[in-house]
């Protein structure tokens, strides 16, 4: 399936379904090896992977794929002790992730027919890390806040809220699809 492709300076490489959605996933570069991809049927693949994952991008032509597999290179290169320490936090327990910025029970809500959810959420360098409860041994859920904003806000019986607003949206309108 076709998707927008954006590699930021933190590092990562984020995908999205169009050029003006939020992302549906992210990639930290670091932590993961790319190489060159032989597919059958298409032309110019660069497969990203770690462990079990995978991953396999497609350029348009040669020097598209070039550019990628440099900027790729480069972003892959641009690992930080603090990434490198939130990568380390996502394989944590809930409650072993040392001196984190706050901690603690939260609703993550989806304006999708209004449902609530309540995780344990912990912040630390510019990551939250979701939990079903302070025993889970590692994070199901993983944000990096690089580049987002947050505004107050609030929804139906929910008075104390706050929307997180992923980089690539403009408008407050358009926050609302993404909650």
């Amino acid at each position: 399936c076709k998707q927008w492709v954006v590699v930021k300076r933190d590092g990562c490489l984020y995908y999205h379904k169009s050029r003006e959605s939020a992302p549906s996933g992210m990639i930290v570069l670091p932590s993961f090896h790319y190489s060159k991809a032989v597919c059958a049927n298409r032309k110019h693949v660069i497969k990203i992977t770690r462990g079990s994952s995978v991953y396999l991008f497609a350029a348009h032509d040669t020097p598209e794929y070039e550019k990628w597999l440099q900027v790729i290179g480069e972003a892959n290169k641009t690992q930080t002790l603090s990434l490198s320490h939130s990568i380390h936090n996502c394989a944590l327990s809930a409650l072993a992730i040392h001196n984190p910025l706050i901690s603690g029970w939260i609703f993550k809500l989806k304006l999708s027919g209004f449902r609530a959810k309540r995780k344990w959420c912990v912040l630390k360098d510019n990551m939250m890390f979701f939990y079903h409860d302070t025993y889970d041994q590692k994070a199901h859920e993983v944000i990096c806040l690089t580049g987002y904003s947050c505004a107050a806000t609030s929804v139906r019986d929910y008075k104390h809220c706050f929307a997180l607003i992923p980089p690539t949206i403009k408008r407050w309108n358009d926050v609302m699809r993404f909650i």
